[in-house]
């Protein structure tokens, strides 16, 4: 059961060590809940672009808007 809903800023760590503060709206907080989970869906509904590129042998998730691009390769 959702206890709150609101926006939650908070850092994001890059490949290259680095970290940028990334403000996530509407998360939803669930007690209890083992795992966090990120809604593709609403990042799509969102204008934000969803890639997958390969290389070494390893597939890493993108979102990208305009200049800014996150990569999920964990």
């Amino acid at each position: 059961m959702v206890t709150h809903i609101g926006n939650y800023k908070g850092m994001v760590q890059c490949a290259d060590g680095t970290e940028n503060v990334i403000i996530m709206k509407n998360v939803k907080v669930v007690p209890g809940l083992v795992k966090n989970l990120f809604s593709l869906s609403t990042v799509m509904r969102n204008d934000w672009d969803l890639l997958t590129e390969t290389s070494d042998d390893t597939k890493v998730l993108k979102i990208k808007k305009n200049d800014v691009e996150y990569n999920f390769d964990k």
